[in-house]
């Protein structure tokens, strides 16, 4: 079994697992300029809030948007 294998099969696992609780998810993107957060609901997949760096409102609150200040301010 190849390494991208075992990790997609690990978080279907834990997906699955999440979703037969019924507790809401969080995903994060972190690419090197900005952050991106989503809170995804475990009865239908949508997605409840969101938030990131390259929002506007945020944009203009931090002087730099890839740092832990960001990531710290998007949480």
């Amino acid at each position: 079994m190849s390494k991208r294998v075992a990790r997609i099969r690990r978080g279907k696992r834990t997906r699955m697992k999440m979703r037969e609780l019924g507790v809401d998810r969080l995903s994060v993107y972190r690419s090197s300029r900005h952050i991106y957060a989503q809170i995804i609901s475990a009865a239908d997949n949508s997605v409840i809030a969101s938030a990131s760096t390259v929002e506007k409102s945020m944009r203009d609150e931090l002087s730099y948007t890839g740092n832990s200040e960001a990531a710290a301010a998007i949480g």
